[in-house]
Order: C-alpha cells, then sequence, then structure tokens
C-alpha cells in the first residue's frame, strides 16, 4: 500500500512505527490535468517510484507524522473533476478533514507543523492560514492551537504574479476557474499574498519569533519542458533574475534556485529537496 488514508482530503505518506510524532509535515499538490487525480501521490513521487518525502525525510525525521493533501484541482471542469472552483471553498473543506477526531493535524501539544506547497498548493496554504485565523466561536479553540503550532512554509515553484504562458492550452473541454490564478498580476492573488504576509508578522509578533512562520521559496533557474498527456508545455515558473518580481513584495522570505540542467541530476534534486525542509524544521 503506498499510503494509508485518513479521509477523503489527507493520506499518510510515512508516520513512526511506534509511539507519538513529534512534528507534522503537510504536502500540498497543485493544479492537474484530466485523469491526474492521484496528484496527492504523483507530485511527490520520481520516475523509479520513490516517494521522496517518505523515503527522505522519512529518515532525517523518523518521529514524523507526513501527510499529504488531496483536492479537486483538475484544470478542466466536467462532471467529474473540477468542480472545487475557488480557493476558500478548498481551505473550508481542509479546516474540516484537518479538524476531525482521526486526523487531528495540527491539534498536537509541542508538535510543530511544516507546509510544503507546490504551485497552487502554495496558495491553497496561505488561504488556509487565513482561514484558520478567522475568529469564528466554533473550533476557536482548535484554530488557535492549529496556528500556534504552524512552524514554517516551503513554497516549490509559487506564481506570485502569475503565468505569462498558458499553460494548459492543449487541454480540451471547459476550464477550471482555479486556473485564472495563473494570470499575470492577478488582482485576487495579490491580496491573498498580501494578508497572508500580515498574518505573518502578526503570528511572529505574537510569539515573538521571526524563526517561526518561515518561508523558503524554492524554484527552477532554467525554463523546462514538462508533459501533459504525452505533450510537451512549458514548467509553470523559473527564476529568470536574482530577485525576481514574483518575490520582491516579500523580501524576508528567502529563495532557493534549483537547476532542471543536465548538470543537476534528479538524485541531487532530492537531496536538495530533503535538505532545505530539513534545514526550516532545524
Amino acid at each position: 500500500m503506498f499510503a494509508n488514508r485518513i479521509n477523503d482530503e489527507l493520506f499518510v505518506l510515512y508516520e513512526p512505527s511506534y509511539g507519538p510524532y513529534d512534528m507534522e509535515i503537510i504536502f500540498v499538490h497543485d493544479l492537474y490535468t484530466e485523469g491526474s487525480e492521484d496528484a496527492w501521490k504523483t507530485t511527490w513521487t520520481n520516475d523509479d517510484g520513490t516517494c521522496w518525502p517518505r523515503e527522505f525525510l522519512g529518515k532525517k525525521f523518523p518521529r514524523a507524522r507526513i501527510l499529504s493533501v488531496s483536492y479537486d484541482a483538475c484544470v478542466i471542469t466536467n462532471s467529474t473533476q473540477g468542480r472545487m472552483n475557488s480557493l476558500f471553498t478548498i481551505a473550508e473543506n481542509l479546516m474540516v478533514n484537518f479538524f476531525l477526531p482521526r486526523s487531528k493535524v495540527g491539534l498536537t501539544s509541542n508538535c510543530p507543523v511544516l507546509f510544503v506547497g507546490h504551485g497552487l498548493g502554495c496558495f491553497v496554504i496561505k488561504n488556509l492560514m487565513l482561514k484558520a485565523s478567522e475568529q469564528f466561536a466554533e473550533n476557536e479553540e482548535k484554530r488557535r492551537k492549529f496556528l500556534e503550532n504552524v512552524g514554517g512554509f516551503v513554497f516549490y515553484s509559487p506564481f506570485n504574479s502569475g503565468v505569462k504562458w498558458d499553460l494548459y492550452a492543449n487541454e480540451s473541454g471547459q476550464s477550471n476557474t482555479l486556473t485564472d490564478y495563473l494570470r499575470p498580476h492577478s488582482a485576487e492573488l495579490s491580496r491573498l499574498n498580501e494578508a497572508f504576509a500580515s498574518l505573518r508578522r502578526r503570528m511572529q509578533e505574537r510569539r515573538n519569533s521571526r524563526n517561526l512562520w518561515t518561508v523558503l521559496t524554492i524554484c527552477e533557474s532554467h525554463e523546462t519542458a514538462s508533459s501533459s498527456r504525452g505533450r510537451s508545455q512549458r514548467s509553470g515558473t523559473f527564476v529568470q533574475r536574482q530577485r525576481p518580481d514574483s518575490i520582491a513584495n516579500n523580501s524576508d522570505l528567502e529563495l532557493v534556485t534549483i537547476s532542471e540542467s543536465a548538470n543537476i541530476s534528479q538524485q541531487e534534486t532530492l537531496d536538495i529537496n530533503a535538505s532545505k525542509i530539513g534545514w526550516i524544521l532545524s
């Protein structure tokens, strides 16, 4: 079995074989094309079937619980896929599933939580944090504990200023409105980024530590090709300058670029992934 399923949106990639866990690492995938609804698994698995969060982070942090989020992020809307059309709805559903008795994500005392997002998953995470910060009477104690346990974030290729080309032009069918976030200079995405940055500052001030709620952004340093159902297309985002516009308004965030050229092997890239996530947890 690849992973244990907790509920409709949460899968356990790794957990201690005995005893309690002392940290949680939550992975959140990007948009996906029709027929790729297992993105919660394939996003974090390399060509030989190695699930690097389990193989690398499980060894580095043997007392961690590592989870992968599954949500409907198909770029095409039809009767079975692409029915989640807003980040707010996705975050709301995730919050419910996080707090279920079998899940209890972020609710264990003295157990830091790290979020790892890819593409749209980065903004799902940001929206989730904002959702958790809302002062509702329902689950207020759970929300407070959840936010206090958040330790930091690793964002892979977040398109903070959108993407200049249509990544899914070859996909047939009605486009999911989630793809609107890919448009350059999305006003909604800009508001989300500003609200998240404000929340980060408040949480750091409340806990009197700038080491908490740390954000590490990882981007490719070269444009690369990816494939969609056998067709080649450009990768989502890559860094062209030392301080790209996409993160220039977040000067306190650390940027790491990973070259996808032939000079760096897949194994070395996986080692970088594990070491950088390890750095933010240390």
